[in-house]
């Protein structure tokens, strides 16, 4: 709990520092082709980018992620482009086997970059990245794709909590 309130409060002094405003998100180029629904680029780009938390890590402060809603299950088409894109990112094997490690890696990234690179900020980086993905590993899905959406889901709701802090 300690590790999460220093987390937040380096969070907010940062934001503070660096007068953030609000940053949307963009579709990823490396994740167009897991769209498969057909509609002109710039709408394809407002209902896909939101759904790139967990791929977005690595080009987004966590600030901006929270700031978006959690994704639903029920679209087949979102799920199927979460679970190319995950296997994209090296998040996913082509078999359905989640790698925890690598996101738990890239969240913790995420985190350092919030907080910064001092040996405080890696350790507590490290310590809260592992607490959050080991919160959603025990998950399961009816298919891949909302497996993929109820992990994403599950560790969104932990960088929405950080932010609500």
């Amino acid at each position: 709990m300690k590790s999460v309130i220093l987390i937040l409060l380096l969070l907010k002094i940062h934001d503070g520092i660096c007068g953030v405003s609000f940053q949307k998100m963009s579709l990823d180029p490396r994740t167009e082709y897991c769209i498969k629904e057909r509609d002109n680029i710039e709408n394809l780009s407002l209902k896909y980018a939101p759904l790139q938390i967990i791929t977005g890590l690595s080009q987004y402060r966590l600030s901006v992620i929270g700031r978006y809603e959690l994704m639903t299950l029920t679209n087949a088409y979102y799920n199927d482009f979460l679970k190319c894109a995950w296997i994209e990112y090296d998040y996913l094997k082509k078999s359905g086997d989640v790698l925890f490690e690598n996101i738990e890696k890239s969240l913790k990234l995420a985190l350092i970059k919030e907080v910064g690179e001092t040996g405080p900020g890696i350790n507590l980086s490290k310590i809260q990245a592992k607490k959050i993905v080991s919160q959603c590993t025990d998950i399961s899905g009816m298919t891949v794709g909302m497996k993929v959406v109820e992990i994403q889901n599950c560790i969104h709701k932990q960088i929405q909590y950080l932010n609500q802090l």
